[in-house]
């Protein structure tokens, strides 16, 4: 299941798995944070999108099939 895998050993999955679920977390609370504040700055708009894309990505490399030789 690893062999020729982007994140590689026996701990890559679960480890990209972790870091998928900690992003989506952090993701949606600062969406929340920022849906439920009225005027909050730019700034934590460009935090929840870069988690959101972090998560994204992570979910990716998890879904990804390994390479068929």
């Amino acid at each position: 299941m690893s062999r020729n895998s982007v994140v590689g050993g026996i701990y890559g999955r679960p480890i990209t798995l972790g870091n998928a679920m900690i992003n989506l977390i952090i993701a949606g609370q600062f969406l929340k944070f920022n849906f439920l504040q009225d005027g909050v700055g730019g700034h934590f708009w460009i935090v929840a999108i870069l988690f959101s894309a972090m998560a994204l990505s992570f979910i990716y490399l998890f879904l990804k099939a390994p390479k068929a030789e």
